[in-house]
């Protein structure tokens, strides 16, 4: 039985290329190469200057058809850097390599988060900001009680991490009440393997398929994930919008269910990074 990070279809070099080459043929002839991948999609990078992603499962195939008109709409009018679609495949596209390297091959560090504190509070002023009614993007970000009963059914992946896996266990019976506010636009899969940096400086944010209409505790989850909550309240601290009264509370159960998964993931798939993104998080997420 396939795992849900697995592709049930040819994503190799070879078949890659041809399908780029038939699409767009200035393209062929191009150097193809495996780049990198998440759960649902896989990336290439072609002729050394060009992202090209796929996604693993048919059933994520209108994830594309979702993104690329959302890229389009909002890339204009974000302080960052995001992926600026190029070639449109209907269910795969392309766009030009951003520069930096993944904020999860960086270690963390006090003077990093200061850093990087203001630009993720001036993103996400700006990003939950924008018109929801101007947006085709579907309702229902990420659900408190289906977040659970996958990190329930993953937990034993905390075993390994000792007294930090005990109070994430912990942690997860405490379940926060819903958020009942407005529905505003999120990431809402902004693990530390979507932010690309030089130096101290956020150079884009990238992979937008799970993007949705929902509770902003979303986006301040991912930041959680990185720095623990700390981090999180000095991004809060540049942030415009309405900082609710449930919001750190979702936001810190929310980041606990995802280094439950990410410790599964990084477990199951031999990934040794997701295994030190859950184990930072762990450490990390405890009261300012």
């Amino acid at each position: 039985m396939l795992q849900p990070w697995e592709t049930d279809r040819p994503l190799n070099e070879s078949a890659i290329a041809r399908r780029i080459a038939e699409r767009f043929p200035e393209l062929s002839g191009a150097h193809v190469a495996y780049f990198d991948e998440g759960w649902d999609s896989r990336a290439f990078l072609v002729g050394g200057k060009w992202v090209f992603r796929f996604s693993k499962h048919a059933d994520c195939d209108g994830d594309a058809r979702i993104e690329i008109p959302l890229l389009r709409a909002i890339q204009p009018r974000l302080p960052i850097p995001i992926p600026e679609v190029v070639f449109d495949g209907g269910d795969w596209f392309g766009y030009p390599l951003l520069p930096g390297r993944s904020l999860a091959e960086r270690d963390w560090s006090a003077e990093l988060a200061h850093a990087l504190a203001p630009q993720f509070g001036r993103f996400f002023s700006v990003l939950h900001a924008i018109p929801a009614s101007s947006l085709s993007v579907p309702a229902g970000a990420r659900n408190l009680d289906k977040l659970q009963v996958r990190a329930t059914a993953w937990i034993g992946a905390l075993d390994r991490f000792g007294a930090a896996g005990v109070a994430a266990r912990e942690a997860l019976n405490r379940v926060p009440a819903a958020y009942d506010g407005p529905a505003l636009l999120v990431h809402n899969d902004l693990g530390p393997e979507h932010a690309l940096l030089e130096g101290d400086r956020i150079t884009g944010i990238i992979d937008w398929s799970d993007a949705r209409l929902g509770d902003p505790a979303t986006d301040f989850a991912g930041i959680a994930i990185w720095g623990g909550e700390k981090f999180m309240r000095e991004v809060l601290a540049h942030y415009d919008g309405t900082v609710d009264s449930g919001l750190v509370e979702r936001s810190r159960y929310q980041a606990f269910c995802v280094a439950v998964m990410d410790a599964h993931y990084g477990v199951e798939s031999g990934k040794p990074r997701y295994l030190h993104s859950a184990e930072q998080a762990l450490r990390l997420l405890s009261p300012a």
